[in-house]
């Protein structure tokens, strides 16, 4: 049965219980009366016992639709586990399949890409130095991950009228100038300022805001070089299902450094696979195997 209507079964009950039991003392008040003539009392005894049943009745009902909804709504969190726990399961078999063909495929092209860029910076390094001419090559990592820094550059300049602030010194630029308000050609005070109460005579020192001619500049700000780290030196391989990693960095970047690295690295992984063989061993066979 759906939550609702056990919910609505289950009101219905309690309010079927209050009422019993209100019958039940209502009916066991009028003890006193009934006492008067036998006969009376055994009909009062009989409605009495028939409400206290109907009392025990609806609290029993109570009881047990109380314990279905618990039943019903324990069956729903358990559905909701399974389902979360199949979803959990299905996800993680994916994406560790997804991890695994990654890694197949990167651990591999990431160290062929480190031996490739060390191999390059040598024969970088060995054309500057008998380089004449500038600036030197650069080489595979400057090309593709350095960005070269960049000074402030104007890119537009023009002539503009402008609010100058004569207090402060400076020119309020157009746009943010709302807040003054003209009073006279060419000038203008805060919006907030009021003038003296005799009017504008002698106002005109108070003002702090003139029209001027001001040149507009815009500019491209400047920009940092931005030089990182070799991937040597930052890239971790993590292996497929190892402790130590495919690659870790180095404590300093050389390029000969890099490629013996790698050549002792594909010395041990062929060396690792000759050991992994499988060892054929020859055992005699026991009598008992010898006679079957």
């Amino acid at each position: 049965m759906k939550q609702g209507k056990l919910t609505d079964r289950l009101v219905a009950a309690r309010n079927d219980l209050v009422a019993a039991t209100v019958a039940v003392d209502q009916i066991a008040a009028r003890a006193d009366d009934a006492a008067e003539s036998a006969a009376s009392f055994g009909k009062w005894q009989t409605e009495l016992a028939t409400a206290e049943n109907e009392k025990r009745r609806l609290t029993l009902l109570v009881s047990k639709i109380e314990a279905d909804i618990e039943a019903e709504a324990q069956q729903a969190a358990e559905a909701a586990q399974a389902k979360l726990e199949a979803e959990a399961d299905r996800e993680s078999s994916r994406v560790a399949v997804n991890i695994k063909k990654f890694l197949d495929a990167f651990g591999p092209a990431a160290l062929d890409l480190l031996r490739d860029i060390a191999i390059v910076d040598i024969v970088v390094e060995r054309a500057n130095k008998g380089r004449k001419a500038a600036p030197p090559i650069l080489g595979p990592e400057q090309r593709a991950r350095w960005t070269a820094g960049r000074p402030s550059d104007v890119v537009n300049e023009r002539v503009v009228d402008a609010w100058f602030d004569t207090f402060r010194s400076r020119v309020v630029p157009p746009g943010s100038d709302s807040h003054i308000v003209p009073i006279s050609e060419g000038r203008g005070h805060a919006r907030h300022s009021q003038p003296p109460a005799g009017g504008m005579v002698g106002y005109s020192e108070r003002i702090v805001f003139e029209k001027r001619q001001v040149r507009e500049i815009t500019r491209l700000p400047a920009m940092k070089a931005v030089s990182p780290d070799p991937l040597a030196m930052t890239l971790v391989i993590p292996a497929l299902a190892a402790e130590t990693p495919l690659w870790s960095p180095p404590n300093f970047y050389e390029p000969e450094t890099i490629i013996a690295r790698l050549d002792a690295m594909a010395a041990a992984a062929t060396a690792k696979q000759q050991e992994a063989k499988p060892i054929v061993e020859y055992v005699p066979l026991t009598d008992s195997e010898a006679a079957e």
